[in-house]
C-alpha cells in the first residue's frame, strides 16, 4: 500500500464516529486508487491528494452532525480537551470546597458551609474552565495559516498505536493547566496570605498573616516564574509542531533540572514558613516552636523528595518515548 495515502486516509478517519470508520475508510480508499489509475508515481498521488483537499475538510464532508462549538477546524479537539479540563476543575473546586470548610467550621455548619462552598464554587469553576479552552482554542484557530498549500508529504505518519493522544492535544491540555495552576501558584506566593480559623470541641485555632517568610518568597518567585514559562514554551512548541524534537527536549530539561536545583537550595537552605505562623501554631498544640520548626521542615523536605520523584520520572518517560520515536523514523 502507499504510505501518502494510508496517512491521508488515517488523518481523515480519525476525526470521525467509530462506527463508521471502517466503511469510509474502505470508500475512500477505492476512490482515491481510482483517481490515480495506474500511475502510482508520488508526484502523481500527491497531486490526487491535493484535489480531495485537507483531510480535516474531507472528514466534515463526512459527518452528518453540523453544529459547531468554534471553528469546524478544531472541534474535535476542543470538546477532547474540554471534557479534560472540566473533570480536573470540578475535582480541584470539591477538594478545595471540603478543605476550605473544615479549615473554617465544624460539626453541623461544616455540613451547611460544605453545600455552599460546593454550590457557589461548582459553576464559576466550570465557566472559568470552558472560557480558557473556548479563549486558547479560538486564539489557536485564528493564528492557523488557513491559506497555504496543502501538501500530502507533511501529513504525520499512521501511528503504530492509534489509542495514543496526539502530541498537539496533550500540548493544549499542558498549557490551558501551566497557565491555570502555575498562574494560581505564583499568585499565592506573592499574596502569601493565609486565613485559618479551626474549630474542634473547645480549642479553637486562628491565624491570619502570611504563611511563608517573606525572604523566602522573594527568591523563589523568580525561579518559579523562569521554570512555569519554560514549560509552557516547551508545550506550546508540541501544540505548533504536533511533535517534539529530542534537541527541543534537551533544552527544556536542562531549563527544567536548573529550576529545579535553584528552588531546591532556595527552600532547604532558608526558612520557608512565616515565624508568627510557627508561633501561633506551637501555641495552639501545646508544643515548642522547635518541635513546629522540625515539623515544618520535614513537610518541606517532604515535598522536596516528592517534586524531584516526579520530575524523574517525567523525564524518563518522555525520553524513551522520544528515542523510541527515533529509532522508528
Amino acid at each position: 500500500m502507499n504510505d501518502l495515502i494510508e496517512r491521508y486516509i488515517y488523518d481523515v478517519t480519525k476525526r470521525l464516529e467509530e462506527s463508521k470508520k471502517k466503511d469510509i475508510e474502505n470508500e475512500l480508499r477505492a476512490n482515491i486508487y481510482d483517481m490515480i489509475g495506474d500511475d502510482l508515481s508520488e508526484a502523481h498521488v500527491v497531486d490526487v491528494l491535493k484535489k480531495l483537499g485537507r483531510p480535516v475538510d474531507l472528514a466534515l464532508e463526512y459527518k452528518e452532525k453540523k453544529s459547531y462549538v468554534i471553528s469546524p477546524r478544531q472541534y474535535d479537539d476542543y470538546i477532547k480537551v474540554l471534557k479534560i479540563v472540566l473533570i480536573v476543575f470540578i475535582a480541584v473546586t470539591v477538594l478545595s470546597g471540603i478543605t476550605s470548610s473544615i479549615l473554617e467550621y465544624s460539626g453541623v455548619k461544616l455540613i451547611s458551609s460544605l453545600i455552599e462552598e460546593f454550590t457557589d464554587g461548582l459553576f464559576g469553576s466550570i465557566f472559568f474552565g470552558f472560557t480558557i479552552v473556548t479563549v486558547i482554542f479560538w486564539a489557536i484557530d485564528q493564528n492557523t495559516e488557513k491559506q497555504t498549500e496543502f501538501d500530502p508529504r507533511k501529513l504525520p505518519k499512521v501511528p503504530e498505536d492509534q489509542t495514543l493522544k496526539s502530541r498537539r492535544i496533550e500540548g493544549i491540555i499542558e498549557v490551558i493547566m501551566i497557565v491555570i495552576f502555575g498562574s494560581m501558584f505564583v499568585g499565592f506566593l506573592i499574596t502569601n496570605h493565609l486565613d485559618v480559623n479551626i474549630q474542634l470541641d473547645e480549642d479553637s485555632f486562628y491565624f491570619k498573616g502570611n504563611l511563608l517568610n517573606t525572604n523566602y518568597t522573594t527568591y523563589i518567585i523568580p525561579v518559579m516564574v523562569v521554570s512555569i514559562a519554560s514549560s509552557l514554551f516547551y508545550s506550546a512548541y508540541k501544540i505548533i509542531k504536533t511533535k517534539t524534537s529530542i534537541l527541543t527536549f534537551a533544552i527544556y530539561s536542562v531549563i527544567d533540572f536548573i529550576s529545579l536545583v535553584a528552588a531546591t537550595i532556595l527552600t532547604v537552605s532558608m526558612d520557608v514558613f512565616n515565624p508568627s505562623f510557627i508561633e501561633a501554631t506551637a501555641t495552639a498544640s501545646n508544643k515548642t516552636i522547635l518541635e513546629i520548626t522540625q515539623i515544618g521542615n520535614q513537610i518541606v523536605h517532604g515535598i522536596v523528595i516528592f517534586v524531584w520523584v516526579i520530575f524523574i520520572i517525567e523525564q524518563i518517560v518522555e525520553w524513551i518515548k522520544l528515542t523510541k520515536k527515533q529509532k522508528r523514523n
